[in-house]
């Protein structure tokens, strides 16, 4: 399991299976105790370029029951070789207008920005 903390929210993840029609599931907790289940299906995995998932499936590729935040998305991540560096790419389809308000109000743009600093920070460590 890994355990990340922002802003009094924690956020662990308790299983990650990095396959198409592998299934992730994880737990946010906010700084209130409040608790969302968020499980999912990866639905495209190509190493060091890209990575599609949504929790609209979970594992091969079956209809997920209806998801604790009330929205659906699919997520796409792509890391893109560019004069020596990396570009990385994060777009985020939500299932209506609506879901992707709420997914915003809860955090998503800032959540998301810490998740590539600490990405970042991971890279950086492990060069030579």
């Amino acid at each position: 399991m890994v355990r990340a903390k922002s802003h009094g929210s924690h956020y662990n993840v308790d299983r990650v299976e990095l396959f198409p029609g592998g299934e992730f599931y994880n737990v946010m907790e906010g700084p209130n105790g409040e608790r969302m289940e968020n499980h999912g299906c990866y639905l495209k995995v190509v190493p060091h370029q890209e990575l599609i998932w949504t929790g609209l499936l979970t594992r091969g590729f079956r209809p997920a029951p209806p998801q604790t935040m009330g929205f659906g998305f699919v997520a796409t991540l792509q890391f893109i070789k560019n004069d020596g560096g990396t570009l990385y790419r994060a777009v985020v389809a939500h299932s209506d207008e609506e879901g992707r308000r709420r997914h915003e109000q809860m955090g998503f743009r800032e959540g998301w920005g810490l998740a590539l600093n600490q990405l970042e920070e991971l890279f950086i460590e492990s060069r030579p």
